[in-house]
C-alpha cells in the first residue's frame, strides 16, 4: 500500500505536476490540460479561500487558471432568494455533482438592499421622499 493510496486529491496533484513538467520539457503550452475532479475541486476551494495563495500553489504544482475557474463557477446553477425546498434540492444536486459528502451549512442573508432614500423639502409643510421603489412619496406636515 502506497502513501498516496486513498488520496485522490494528492494523486491528482502528482499527475498534474508530472504532466506539467512533461509538457514544459517538450516546449508545449499548459493550456487545455485536464485535471482530475478531486484535484480540480481542491484547486477551486483553495482559489476561493485565497487567490494569491492559489497562484503560488499553481506555479509550483499546476492547476486550472483563476479565469477558467471563474468561468466554470459561472456555469453552475444559481439559487433563488431565501431558504426554500428548491434551494435545498439545488444544493444537494451541486454537492452530488461534486461528490461531496462532508459537513454543510446552508444560510441566507435576507438583508434587503434598497435604493438610497433621500428627502427633498418641497415647501415648509411638504417633503418628498425620493428613491422608493414606489416612486416619489409626498409627505405633508399633518400626515402620520
Amino acid at each position: 500500500m502506497g502513501c498516496a493510496d486513498g488520496s485522490d486529491t494528492l494523486t491528482g496533484m502528482i499527475r498534474a505536476l508530472v504532466i506539467k513538467q512533461s509538457r514544459l520539457s517538450q516546449g508545449k503550452s499548459l493550456k487545455n490540460m485536464i485535471y482530475t475532479t478531486e484535484f480540480s475541486q481542491f484547486c477551486d476551494m483553495l482559489a476561493s479561500t485565497s487567490p494569491k495563495a492559489y497562484e503560488t500553489f499553481r506555479k509550483q504544482f499546476g492547476g486550472p487558471g483563476l479565469r477558467s475557474q471563474r468561468q466554470k463557477r459561472a456555469k453552475m446553477p444559481e439559487f433563488l432568494p431565501g431558504i426554500n425546498a428548491f434551494n435545498v434540492w439545488r444544493a444537494r444536486t451541486v454537492l452530488d455533482t461534486l461528490k461531496y459528502n462532508g459537513p454543510l451549512a446552508l444560510s441566507w442573508d435576507d438583508t434587503s438592499l434598497e435604493a438610497a432614500l433621500s428627502i427633498h423639502q418641497k415647501s415648509k409643510d411638504v417633503c418628498v421622499i425620493l428613491g422608493s421603489t414606489d416612486g416619489a412619496i409626498t409627505v405633508n406636515e399633518g400626515d402620520d
